[in-house]
């Protein structure tokens, strides 16, 4: 039977049944409703007779044949009957009987209408058939509404399945804001890019949308226009962000002008049909052997195994991801609560290719908004979000000035920002201390101020003890980078091996991501044990925090308390106890949770 042919069977509540006779021939043109065959089956029906002797009424059960046609519900070629005269098909058998091969299988649609022949796929008659169940799966890049059959996207992925292979490349899936740039509205960023002194400065890009007078203000993550050329030497990649796709379209246009790297493989969230979830069966409904995905958050790809993690690029400090709907009912003017705790330079995430040792830096305290359902953001549009996320105070970045800046409220903040959120070890003890010491520095300042007011002209603040110099020291794209070259060099190891199996068996293998990745990851971090502090949040389950779950989908063994396999000790904080007993014992290392 063929695969496009509409396959027509007994109704489920007349079987068993017998085919009485065959009212057409294969490869007659059949309209719509047309008698195909003629079939009987038995019926049980209740009736009433009256008791011989008693002249009760009873409730009796008679058999009664029934002999019915089977319509044809699509118009086309007789294909074939697959049964004969005389046939019983029973009710454990649900085999169809005929296929008519229709003229158009309707397998691509857009918004209710077949993409090939053009009927209206919404229309329904006494046959039931729904025609928009046909084609129930998105998977095209930039057409809202498009939707193809189960049988057509396997023939898109296997196109593409073999061409990749052909050419020794993979997909990979990639994320914009804070994963490749950081993008914001604040217009302060315009004086900044007009300095030119700021070299950093030179890779921040503008661009308006076309729905909006807005301005975007777009940083660079260091590194990547060296990135994706050289990815793409081993990967094909698609866009897949939360923004607009006005807003995708036009960071595209920055980072890949000629459209030699993306091309048109764009997923915004118009077309993805969700504004907080994100899913690889949305590009590739029927295969993800193939796909790696790139992003800094994992919750909304609910921990794909085909996921790697990257570190937020944080540029613009304080803004965050301004497509990300969970800080949409911020007040306008409000700075978010990112924004008022304490930023350090972002160092290296933890990936296929880094160890588990780094340098002993503090931790970097981070307090997320409260998520909100899709239900809740379903009218909010790009300028709504962005005029909410832009803040009526000046711009924070991650800059060095080049006047003392140490005030008492800079070195407190984070203490007290780090008390109010982590409870489960004693705070540093030196504090006290060091506010003392601040507090007498602060006032000599002041002193030394006053003795220098002499003139007007002495009270004009010096421009160039003012200016920020843009410090960017992000390092993520080039580790990233070595994983993903990583990844391909295993893949296809694994590939050339079970084709030399292949040869010999005859049956066709090809490796699966989904297995391959989860298993490079677990040797990042085998034979490692990791106790934590000062770095889960008190009122939080510690397996369920995203650092755990990191750790152990890297392969460490994690930890609630003290006990001789700890190995490595994360620390928040390096005033708690468990630090100091990390350093009694002697033989584990503490390392940032950074």
């Amino acid at each position: 039977m063929s695969r496009e042919a509409t396959l027509i069977s007994i109704p489920k509540e007349h079987l068993p049944a017998t085919i009485c006779r065959l009212l057409a021939e294969p490869g007659d043109n059949i309209i719509k409703t047309q008698p195909l065959l003629r079939y009987e089956y038995i019926k049980r029906i209740k009736e009433q007779t009256i008791h011989p002797k008693t002249k009760e009424m009873l409730d009796v059960f008679v058999e009664v044949p029934f002999v019915e046609e089977l319509k044809s519900p699509a118009e086309g070629e007789l294909e074939d009957f697959y049964v004969s005269e005389g046939d019983t098909i029973s009710s454990e058998d649900k085999k169809p009987v005929v296929g008519v091969k229709e003229p158009c299988f309707h397998s691509v649609q857009l918004h209710g209408l077949c993409a090939i022949c053009g009927n209206d796929m919404m229309k329904t008659d006494f046959t039931g058939v729904d025609y928009s169940q046909r084609a129930t799966i998105s998977m095209a890049h930039n057409v809202a509404g498009l939707t193809v059959s189960l049988s057509e996207a396997e023939r898109l992925e296997k196109e593409t399945s073999t061409r990749l292979l052909k050419s020794r490349k993979l997909s990979l899936i990639v994320d914009l804001d804070q994963t490749l740039i950081h993008a914001t509205v604040d217009s302060k960023v315009e004086d900044w890019m007009k300095d030119e002194s700021n070299v950093t400065a030179k890779d921040i890009h503008k661009f308006i949308l076309p729905d909006s007078p807005t301005i975007y203000y777009i940083k660079l993550r260091p590194g990547l226009q060296e990135f994706l050329k050289s990815v793409s030497d081993n990967y094909e990649p698609h866009i897949y962000t939360m923004g607009t796709r006005n807003y995708a379209s036009s960071v595209a246009n920055v980072i890949d002008p000629d459209k030699t790297i993306f091309n048109e493989r764009i997923l915004s969230r118009d077309e993805s049909g969700s504004m907080t979830q994100k899913n690889i069966r949305r590009l590739f409904p029927c295969n993800d052997s193939m796909v790696v995905v790139i992003d800094d958050r994992a919750d909304v790809w609910g921990w794909s195994p085909n996921l790697i993690k990257v570190h937020p690029y944080d540029f613009f400090v304080g803004i965050g991801d301004i497509n990300d709907v969970r800080f949409a009912k911020q007040k306008p003017g409000e700075v978010s609560q990112v924004s008022q705790v304490s930023h350090l330079p972002a160092s290296k995430e933890e990936n296929l290719s880094n160890s588990t040792e780094q340098t002993e830096k503090p931790a970097q305290t981070e307090v997320k908004a409260e998520s909100i359902t899709e239900a809740n953001v379903e009218n909010l549009n790009d300028s709504a979000i962005c005029d909410e996320k832009s803040p009526k105070e000046p711009l924070k970045l991650k800059v060095e000035n080049n006047k003392d800046s140490t005030s008492t409220e800079s070195i407190l903040k984070p203490l007290q920002n780090n008390k109010r959120t982590h409870g489960d070890d004693d705070p540093n003890p030196e504090e006290k201390i060091l506010k003392k010491q601040q507090l007498e520095r602060d006032k000599n300042k002041e002193d030394d101020k006053l003795e220098h007011i002499s003139s007007p002209l002495d009270q004009k603040p010096s421009m160039e003890n003012e200016r920020p110099v843009l410090v960017d020291n992000d390092t993520e794209l080039p580790d990233l980078l070595k994983a993903l070259k990583n990844i391909h060099k295993n893949y296809y190891e694994e590939y050339d091996r079970l084709q030399n199996i292949t040869q010999e068996s005859g049956a066709i293998r090809t490796p699966d991501l989904t297995e391959l990745l989860p298993r490079l990851k677990k040797q990042v971090l085998k034979d490692v044990n990791i106790l934590f502090t000062h770095v889960i949040p008190t009122h939080q389950r510690k397996e369920s925090s995203e650092i755990w779950i990191l750790a152990t989908e890297f392969g460490a063994q994690c930890s609630a308390s003290w006990d001789n396999k700890v190995t490595h000790l994360v620390a928040g904080d390096r005033g708690t106890e468990k630090v100091r007993e990390a350093k009694r014992r002697g033989n584990v290392f503490i390392v940032s949770k950074e």
